[in-house]
């Protein structure tokens, strides 16, 4: 079955804390396991301000051999001369550490939705 996009939400970070935004992607399976997840910090004035291009993090469900697949990919790259691409990644084998950092997630967001509605 094709995945299925259930939350493409993105938060708007004050510049009091730190600017920018965050991205937060995830997507299902047929049987409503979580199959990708994307969490980006996106600060366009950082990059720009020192001249680089942005770097994502993603966040995702792999096993060991889709790690070894990356870093080949990555090694490959390098054998080559060719530029490495300016991305990070976290992997979870278990979908249950996952869920923890989601709960982590929500409760930060919690926390400053609650802080900015104070004022």
């Amino acid at each position: 079955m094709a995945e299925k996009k259930i939350i493409n939400t993105v938060y708007k970070i004050s510049d009091k804390r730190g600017n920018g935004l965050l991205r937060r992607e995830v997507w299902v399976d047929g049987k409503g396991q979580v199959t990708r997840y994307n969490l980006a910090y996106i600060n366009h004035h950082l990059a720009s301000a020192a001249g680089a291009k942005m770097n994502t993090v993603t966040i995702k469900i792999a096993n060991v051999d889709d790690f070894f697949q990356h870093g080949r990919r990555i090694a490959q790259l390098a054998d080559q001369q060719m530029v490495l691409p300016n991305e990070s990644s976290i992997s979870f084998e278990d979908p249950a550490d996952l869920h923890k950092l989601l709960a982590i997630v929500d409760e930060l967001k919690s926390a400053t939705s609650s802080r900015h509605h104070e004022r």
